[in-house]
């Protein structure tokens, strides 16, 4: 889970080699070494309350639970973020340098994964509720055209469409999706404002009768809708599980890496 190493490489394996290097007969390396990871197991078990906070909300995430507030994710991250700052100002002995740059890597990814799970909290549900009004408003443009015998009636039935089309960008319009949902968001977007547009203009042609752009125009509408189902079908919340579960199997290679440097400096 997300930050483990604060129970495990920063806690107890940090505390293990300040142990090991003590005695009467410490090099000045040692007691600098001795010094750096007292320091750094002190900021550390400030911040347990906070990666805990975050382990709950990805797994209440991961099983559909109910997740924390976002007020309280953004307190988790805030602290996590401080923490990071406080080991950073600890100047770490050469023998340390390349843990230290770990355990900053360790906690930016924690605080990001925080920050994410923030935005999926705030935007992930109205990004669902508009999944049904995509689908729906599609299915009506297609029972619609298919029962219309007039032209007219087939332009009745686009405007509609495309009035649709401009409410749920509408209702997406001020969100700012997390990184994992953006690429799905974007699509969605996307698609919307070309159908809108392509749903208008034939409607116009239709009530014109345009001949000319009117075939044309119908079989680029029918093209770009043929993909709604499909682009419905991608699951946010699965894709977004998908992603941080990738990104906390990082995160745990991070603190096994860790916990070994950790090890080697303790038997070294």
């Amino acid at each position: 889970m997300v930050g483990r190493a604060a129970r495990g490489a920063l806690v107890a394996a940090v505390a293990a080699v300040a142990a090991g290097c003590g005695g009467s007969h410490e090099s000045a390396q040692q007691k600098a070494l001795t010094a750096y990871v007292q320091r750094v197991n002190s900021v550390d078990k400030s911040m347990v309350v906070a990666v805990e906070r975050v382990n709950a909300a990805y797994l209440r995430f991961r099983g559909g639970k109910r997740m924390p507030s976002v007020q309280q994710l953004r307190a988790a991250e805030r602290t996590i973020l401080t923490i990071r700052d406080r080991i950073e100002s600890i100047a770490p002995p050469p023998l340390a340098a390349s843990v230290h740059q770990d355990l900053l890597a360790l906690f930016t990814d924690d605080a990001l994964v925080a920050h994410e799970l923030t935005g999926m909290v705030t935007v992930l549900p109205r990004f669902q509720k508009t999944g049904g009004s995509f689908v729906a408003a599609h299915r009506e443009l297609s029972a619609g055209l298919q029962s219309a015998k007039k032209p007219a009636a087939e332009a009745a039935v686009l405007e509609r469409y495309a009035a649709s089309c401009r409410a749920q960008l509408a209702s997406l319009r001020g969100l700012t999706p997390p990184t994992v949902l953006a690429p799905l968001y974007t699509s969605r977007v996307e698609h919307l404002k070309r159908s809108d547009a392509l749903a208008t203009e034939l409607a116009r042609a239709l009530r014109h009768h345009d001949r000319v752009h009117v075939p044309e125009l119908s079989m680029r509408l029918e093209a770009l809708e043929s993909g709604v189902e499909e682009l419905n079908s991608a699951n946010a919340e699965a894709i977004a599980i998908a992603v941080y579960t990738r990104r906390l199997d990082d995160i745990q290679r991070l603190e096994n890496r860790i916990s070994r440097e950790l090890t080697k400096l303790q038997t070294g």
